[in-house]
């Protein structure tokens, strides 16, 4: 398991978020793991080609800072852009995916000499009720080597649309992201999972 953060984890793994840049100094950027995160403002924005024009300049941006080092990262993780709201997530997974906003991100990292480039897909909004899961939604998404991502600031689940915070529930949170990782784990066999939480560097 690799824990990445700002500052860069003990382990060399840098947590890249539009909120968390200011915190970002020089010596993070040589770290040889890193996850572009798109962060919640995108959450804000209106319309799927909005949301991919904001994914494409922030990663861009990234991609500009690191290019400002010597050494690239080996590992890259790119977090799919996502909404909260299942229809518009997975509208929004397939046009990133097939877009040409993404083929620049990822000809760019290559080209800058990144070993790997990983893609992490969230998954939202599959636990029924009596803990039954429906991954139904992101069928087509299984078993094409995404990382699968599951949020732990905040567990959002349940397909009824509530939210569940994590610091206040956190066995909840726990329970969600095992009858996922269960589950899934039973229709790739390969699969990898990316759990997060976003939190403030303290100093």
């Amino acid at each position: 398991m690799i824990i990445c953060s700002v500052p860069t984890t003990p382990d060399g793994c840098l947590l890249l978020t539009p909120g968390l840049l200011r915190f970002v100094t020089d010596n993070d950027l040589s770290a040889p793991f890193m996850v572009f995160d798109i962060g919640v403002k995108i959450a804000s924005l209106s319309g799927i080609s909005g949301k991919l024009k904001f994914t494409y300049r922030t990663y861009m941006k990234y991609i500009d800072m690191v290019q400002k080092t010597e050494t690239p990262p080996y590992n890259v993780k790119i977090l799919i852009p996502d909404d909260w709201e299942l229809t518009t997530h997975i509208k929004l997974a397939k046009a990133w995916l097939k877009s040409q906003e993404r083929k620049v991100i990822i000809d760019k990292l290559t080209t800058l000499g990144v070993a790997e480039i990983k893609e992490i897909l969230v998954i939202r909004r599959i636990i029924k009720p009596l803990s039954l899961v429906d991954t139904t939604p992101f069928k087509e998404f299984l078993n094409q080597g995404y990382i699968y991502g599951i949020p732990q600031h905040i567990s959002n689940a349940l397909t009824d649309g509530s939210n569940i915070r994590c610091s206040t529930h956190p066995d909840t949170c726990i329970q969600h992201a095992r009858l996922i990782i269960n589950t899934i784990s039973e229709l790739d066999e390969k699969a990898e999972f990316h759990l997060w939480a976003h939190q403030s560097p303290q100093y």
